[in-house]
């Protein structure tokens, strides 16, 4: 989970393509979100109106934190 600026970092909020290497981003409204990054390097964010209950999804599944 992160907090991001979305009209600086991708642009506005949509389906978005950051320029500066930051990946792509799938958000309504907000400034937090779920940042995956895959095996290739490719990023992908997730804006969330609910980041409390994603967190606790992934502490529960013990993948906050950590890189697989």
């Amino acid at each position: 989970m992160r907090q991001y600026k979305p009209i600086a970092e991708f642009g506005g909020w949509g389906l978005r393509y950051s320029m500066s290497g930051k990946g792509r981003a799938l958000n309504v409204s907000g400034n937090m979100g779920l940042q995956l990054e895959f095996k290739d390097g490719k990023k992908l964010l997730i804006g969330t109106q609910k980041p409390k209950e994603i967190e606790l999804v992934l502490t529960n599944l013990g993948r906050t934190g950590e890189s697989r």
